[in-house]
């Protein structure tokens, strides 16, 4: 692995993983190094430091006509000081960094007369937000370092970090935020057991990831899921406290919904005679690939005008597995998880009043949206 040694306070420190580029860019890296690492202090860094290396980078393109060689070489050579100020929790410090290197960027590439790849540039920015707990920043920004990865090579399945952390790639060995990953990854073993017993499967995370996550044709589906879940995570183990209140519920059912969302488009993704199908007619697609006998004019005509009546002993018996249809049938475990997400999407989309009912099964809902995401996945993308 190539490296550069500084010398700071007359010890020799060692920059692995810096790439040469040419006598001039090299010697104004190791003194951008060796000044930020004998007084690591953002605000010169901002000030002083940054501006003065991207004159010496500016005035290299101008020197070299470079358009694509050296600017992978040239962002892998920032990382040294944004992983310092990772390692040391400055994790604001490290976001605004790359936020400014981006604008140090697109100012090269206006000059050049060439587009720079900028997407190890979001990706390490939108972990670090990511880290920092900013999900909604740290999405965008993973999603727009897909983006640039896409452009970049020309697939829809680039072999990138971006696209291996979007995917829960917990398989990838030397990945940047993968214990991030394996957390989210680790999140999902509960409900799949859970799945593998209802259902009576062996179907694993393994699966998942590489059937659905990895394969969608719709690119979205895989970040709406992923991005769900890590606020799944975050209630749950970032110490995200959500009291008992109207916003509380809100926010609650606002992610069931949101799964219940990725759960329809994943069944019209694979349904080819879909033609704008309502969720019922969706599901009963998913209930024949899967040999169940629930059938869309059950869902409407039975379960539905029964939730009408009385939401809440509906909801009650579906997750209690004692749901009984007119012709006395008791509905199984996946077919009442089922008639629970076509429930819980209509009763969000048409009430905004706090319900202790869901309050109180919060997690029961989750695991049979998860149960129905599962189903999905195995039956309709698991092409083997």
């Amino acid at each position: 692995m190539p490296f550069m040694e500084i010398e700071i306070r007359d010890q020799l420190i060692t920059m692995p993983g810096y790439h040469p580029i040419d006598t001039t860019v090299d010697e104004a890296f190791r003194v951008f190094y060796q000044s930020f690492f004998s007084n690591p202090d953002f605000s010169i860094l901002l000030k002083d430091l940054l501006p003065s290396l991207s004159e010496k980078i500016e005035d290299y393109y101008k020197r070299t006509g470079d358009l694509q060689t050296e600017q992978k070489p040239i962002i892998n050579n920032l990382t040294p000081v944004w992983k310092f100020l990772l390692d040391n929790r400055q994790l604001q410090f490290a976001q605004d960094f790359w936020k400014r290197i981006i604008e140090y960027v697109d100012s090269w590439a206006e000059k050049r007369g060439a587009r720079i790849h900028k997407g190890a540039i979001f990706f390490y920015w939108g972990g670090t937000a990511i880290e920092q707990g900013d999900l909604d920043k740290g999405f965008f920004l993973m999603h727009s370092a897909y983006e640039e990865d896409v452009e970049n090579t020309k697939q829809e399945r680039p072999n990138t970090p971006a696209f291996k952390f979007v995917s829960l790639n917990f398989e990838a060995k030397h990945q940047l935020f993968r214990n991030y990953t394996v957390s989210l990854a680790n999140y999902l073993d509960p409900y799949l057991k859970q799945y593998r017993q209802d259902r009576g499967t062996n179907y694993t995370r393994e699966d998942f990831r590489r059937s659905f996550l990895e394969k969608t044709d719709n690119i979205s589906l895989t970040f709406s899921f992923t991005y769900i879940l890590a606020r799944l995570y975050k209630i749950e183990f970032d110490k995200l406290h959500i009291n008992k209140s109207e916003f509380g519920y809100q926010y609650k059912l606002a992610l069931i919904f949101n799964l219940s969302l990725v759960i329809g488009d994943a069944i019209k993704n694979k349904d080819p005679n879909q033609n704008d199908k309502y969720f019922p007619e969706l599901a009963e697609y998913l209930l024949k690939k899967a040999s169940l006998p629930l059938t869309a004019n059950e869902l409407k005509q039975d379960i539905n005008q029964q939730a009408n009546i009385d939401f809440d002993a509906t909801i009650l018996n579906l997750i209690n597995n004692g749901y009984s249809l007119p012709n006395r049938r008791t509905l199984s475990r996946i077919e009442s998880d089922i008639g629970l997400i076509y429930c819980i999407r209509n009763h969000a989309a048409h009430h905004v009043g706090a319900s202790d009912l869901i309050w109180n099964n919060f997690h029961q809902l989750l695991a049979s949206a998860f149960n129905v995401l599962f189903l999905i996945a195995e039956e309709l993308y698991n092409d083997g």
